[in-house]
């Protein structure tokens, strides 16, 4: 076995005892030299560190085998990450506190291929029809570029979910409790919600390891990965000490985009989400304001510019020929805006055909020039 791979398994150790973070992880390896020296110290080279977490490190590892554990996995199509490999989602490595090891089944790699398009949609497990119409809605507004992230909880997890399976969005759940052998900590009627979350291609994830008792505790944690895997949250319903706001909370804590949906100064079910518009969160009332809080571009948007810049293109061939057509091309892949030589680089016209043509695109009102002399569509 390489050095590389002993060390990885070794940080598998320390990150399966649920007792160690990343940044402790890494402190333990600098203390020690490498993580190997670490696991094989005895007793007494830890008294450095806190009393209580080496009794339950020791009291974990006198009845752990790595080779057993890795047998489980393996004999049940549980998958696992670490901080340190390169398939662990990019989003979740920056946030504060993030887990060293996360468990999972089906397709990881989508967190990456559509971290752009990743959203989290969270809110109350008891819902009214108003935050399921909303929800509806803003998410069939939404196309097949998005990932939708949510809990397997009851309510609006779960309808999240549902509603984007039948969108054909690939979805993604994070559990608050362990992966089992044929067992998914989520409400009993969520089981084949989850199966079909698996079989359309997306993934179910936790950071516990199997056989971990489910706590309270455990969901504010599930809820940071919530917010840590995606570009930004969606709150559709929240009462005023709902679980949701601790997501928003957290994704507003790691710089993310949080929205809300507003609802009735009446409903118990809007408390949670008008106080988030209080503080300033982005005001969601349909799917474009989405694509719109994200940074992103509607399908349609995209396809409207692309009949614009043909629509250009063809008017530039019918005033300035050939060349108008070359150059009308060069500003596109400028960024439709450039100064005279590199029009002259971009498109291969020699400078006084650039120089004309600029001129007859110019007084057909196709181009026009700024105050630095720079040319761009108009």
């Amino acid at each position: 076995m390489s050095n590389e791979n002993n060390e990885r398994d070794f940080y598998f150790s320390f990150a399966y005892t649920d007792i160690f973070g990343v940044e402790k992880i890494e402190n333990i390896k600098q203390y020690f030299g490498s993580l190997q020296n670490a696991w094989q110290a005895e007793k007494e080279a830890w008294n450095n560190f806190k009393k209580s977490t080496i009794e339950k490190y020791f009291s974990f590892k006198n009845s752990f085998s790595l080779e057993q554990t890795k047998k489980y996995l393996s004999e049940n199509d549980i998958k696992f990450s670490l901080f340190i490999d390169q398939d662990y989602p990019e989003n979740l490595k920056n946030i504060s506190y993030p887990p060293p090891v996360i468990f999972y089944l089906g397709n990881l790699g989508i967190t990456e291929q559509q971290k752009d398009f990743s959203l989290a949609i969270v809110g109350s497990r008891k819902t009214s029809p108003y935050g399921e119409k909303v929800l509806e809605d803003l998410i069939n507004g939404l196309d097949n570029r998005f990932l939708i992230v949510s809990g397997l909880a009851l309510g609006t997890d779960a309808n999240a979910h549902r509603k984007a399976l039948q969108r054909k969005i690939k979805t993604g759940a994070v559990l608050g409790g362990p992966i089992e052998k044929n067992h998914i900590s989520c409400p009993i009627s969520n089981y084949w919600l989850a199966k079909e979350i698996l079989a359309d291609g997306g993934f179910i994830l936790s950071e516990f390891p199997p056989n971990t008792p489910i706590h309270k505790s455990n969901f504010p944690r599930r809820n940071r990965i919530i917010a840590g895997l995606c570009k930004g949250t969606l709150v559709i319903e929240a009462g005023e000490k709902s679980g949701a706001l601790k997501t928003a909370e957290y994704a507003k804590d790691a710089n993310r985009v949080v929205m809300a949906v507003p609802g009735s100064i009446y409903g118990e079910l809007s408390i949670g989400t008008n106080n988030l518009l209080k503080d300033h969160v982005d005001l969601i009332s349909d799917s474009g304001d989405i694509f719109n809080c994200l940074g992103l571009k509607t399908q349609k948007s995209i396809v409207s510019a692309s009949d614009k810049q043909v629509e250009i293109i063809k008017n530039a061939k019918i005033a300035g020929g050939t060349a108008g057509e070359i150059i009308i091309k060069s500003l596109i892949l400028l960024n439709k805006i450039a100064n005279t030589d590199e029009i002259s680089a971009i498109s291969q016209l020699d400078t006084p055909c650039v120089h004309s043509t600029l001129t007859i695109l110019e007084l057909s009102g196709i181009i026009r020039r700024n105050r630095d002399g720079q040319f761009l569509l108009v």
